[in-house]
């Protein structure tokens, strides 16, 4: 029996050492730091920071690269727009980042602060809304060419097909007077299994083509769902790694990005829809050509045949070459073949790249109907003459400078975005807004917790004492599992937290009266303390299983701040169980496991 004892204590020892382990690097705070990128030699950072009187704790330089420290984001966002300006015309890059103090230590074993979100870290959100009307008006128009196709492949002779800008019926086929309607129905029915053809009862020649099962659904899902995935590229590399990306409604997704302090450049890289384009440069009297200009104002003639596009992009790096900043393009392997074929056909041609980009309307009307809210831009980057066959790697220069060089090989490395997006709902938290909310939030959870911990020392006395030991190892394992489990840490998760801790010593109230009850029965102490566990773990297990039915619910069914409020309330019930009853069970077993006194210091 004493041998068991023995091994409960140990247990719980080295789980409350283990989550003290995973809590700890929850003491240092991030440092905020300026990042400047040179190709040749490092600027001299410290004389703009000296000119300018702005403090700061040192300076790490590291291939290429120098990481200057501060003490605070005023201080560092000052540099950032110092050194900027200092060094406008060399080829250099200025970032902003938040960088963890954790020692090596706990960072070898895994251990990390908790993720903070929005409201306690500052940043900004996003609501995104997706276009899917284009969508599926473009894959309507592809599926009525297909039809085309097939009729003329089969000899059905045919007037016209007409789209119709209804929401169940996307066209009306009109068939020649010698056509039998019925082998047309037949015929296109196997083919496209996603729509229903029905002959018109006034007009025999008239076939309606209507959505079956509304498969648009489908479509629009299948859209936003390849908009969040490429979203999350982009967010992945501007090196945001807590950012929360999630679908909201039908046609709308909700971004949270936490701690971003370059918010201009997010935003601009988050809702751009950007591609490039390969065309030959046409002469100025070739019939049916496209007129481009570049930034400056040149005109291009284009043919409107496109050898090359975006999508065969499978990499691309932002450099500073012999001519200035470049992008290094490289293509995929079919893509890469063709585009080698082509070049090869076309030497001594020029050949125009054209950056495609999605910008705000300016004729944007919301009371017109069908008034887009976005256009395409295309702006041509370079004209060269094609010298030789390219392959599947070469270089695009004449883009402008390094930043935009940077921007549009993230682009196309994260790829195109499924359908046009708009940004519909744009809200900002500054950091100092972010340092006020958890102030607050762990002011919250100190006052109750010492208020908790005062009455249950007064009431309870020693017992009290054990279920505010019980109290802190719930707060520990709390913190320490939203750290392993990188879970986001927000304003109503601190809520979570607070009302846990009554919970906590709600589940020890009731295991106390129950004892007590006991000891009036003059039962002995050790006796006493089983039945009162006994007794009550049965109210403190279907009472917490309830609430903990309701924090599941909470986290299927809600976004973003109610899941986290979920997350750590379903955290701390399961901690405050662990806590309420097997930690200090272990404790009064192994401090009145041979007493038989009726008397307990257990309360007033």
């Amino acid at each position: 029996m004493q041998m068991r004892l023995y091994f409960r204590i140990i247990f719980h020892l080295m789980v409350f050492l283990l989550c003290l382990f995973y809590a700890v690097p929850n003491l240092y705070p991030e440092q905020p730091i300026v990042i400047v990128k040179y190709s040749n030699e490092a600027p001299c950072v410290e004389c703009v920071l000296k000119k300018h009187d702005i403090p700061y704790l040192k300076i790490d330089k590291k291939n290429q690269e120098l990481e200057i420290y501060f003490a605070s984001t005023d201080d560092q966002l000052s540099a950032k727009d110092k050194i900027s300006d200092a060094f406008v015309n060399e080829s250099i890059k200025v970032g902003l980042n938040l960088k963890s103090q954790t020692p090596e230590l706990f960072s070898f074993f895994g251990a990390s602060p908790m993720k903070l979100g929005l409201d306690l870290r500052g940043g900004v959100h996003f609501l995104i809304e997706v276009d899917t009307q284009a969508i599926n008006s473009r894959t309507i128009d592809g599926t009525l060419d297909g039809i085309k196709s097939d009729l003329m492949e089969e000899r059905m002779r045919f007037k016209n097909l007409i789209k119709v800008d209804d929401e169940q019926t996307i066209a009306q086929l009109i068939l020649a007077p010698e056509t039998a309607p019925s082998n047309v129905v037949k015929h296109l029915s196997k083919r496209y299994k996603n729509l229903y053809f029905e002959v018109d009862g006034e007009n025999p020649h008239l076939v309606n083509i209507t959505n079956r099962d509304n498969s648009s659904t489908g479509i629009e899902d299948n859209v936003v769902d390849q908009t969040i995935e490429s979203l999350n590229k982009r967010v992945n590399e501007l090196g945001i790694a807590e950012a929360v990306i999630q679908k909201q409604g039908k046609r709308q997704i909700s971004v949270d990005m936490p701690g971003i302090q370059d918010i201009t450049r997010a935003k601009s890289l988050i809702g751009k829809t950007a591609t490039l384009k390969f065309q030959l440069v046409a002469p100025p009297s070739a019939p049916g050509t496209l007129l481009r200009s570049d930034k400056d104002g040149h005109e291009y003639n284009l043919y409107p045949d496109v050898a090359l596009t975006g999508q065969s992009i499978i990499y691309a790096s932002a450099n500073v070459g012999q001519n200035g900043p470049q992008v290094q393009i490289q293509l995929d392997s079919d893509a890469g073949a063709k585009f080698n074929r082509f070049t090869r056909s076309h030497i001594k041609e020029r050949l125009a790249v054209t950056y495609v980009e999605q910008i705000d309307n300016p004729d944007f009307n919301p009371k017109v109907a069908n008034s887009p809210r976005t256009v395409m831009r295309e702006t041509v980057i370079s004209a060269p003459v094609i010298q030789s066959a390219l392959g599947f790697s070469f270089v695009i220069n004449g883009i402008g400078d390094l930043k935009d060089a940077e921007d549009l090989a993230l682009l196309l490395r994260s790829g195109a975005l499924a359908a046009p997006i708009s940004i519909v709902e744009e809200t900002t938290i500054g950091p100092s807004l972010g340092e006020a909310n958890i102030e607050k939030g762990f002011n919250s959870l100190a006052i109750g917790s010492l208020v908790v911990v005062i009455f249950m020392l007064m009431y309870y006395r020693f017992f009290g004492l054990v279920a505010n030991l019980a109290l802190v190892v719930n707060v520990l394992m709390i913190i320490s599992a939203l750290s392993i489990l990188g879970a986001t840490l927000t304003l109503p998760g601190i809520a979570g937290i607070v009302l846990t801790v009554g919970m906590a010593v709600d589940a020890n109230v009731l295991i106390y009266e129950r004892i007590r009850e006991e000891i009036r029965k003059k039962v002995g102490a050790s006796e006493a303390i089983k039945i009162g566990y006994d007794k009550a773990l049965s109210t403190i297990v279907d009472a917490n299983l309830t609430t903990l039915i309701v924090a599941l619910v909470l986290f299927g069914m809600g976004s973003g701040t109610i899941k986290g409020f979920a997350v750590t309330l379903t955290i701390g019930l399961l901690a405050s169980m662990y806590s309420a009853i097997f930690v200090t069970r272990a404790i009064f077993d192994c401090v009145y496991s041979q007493s038989n006194e009726s008397k307990l210091s257990i309360g007033i």
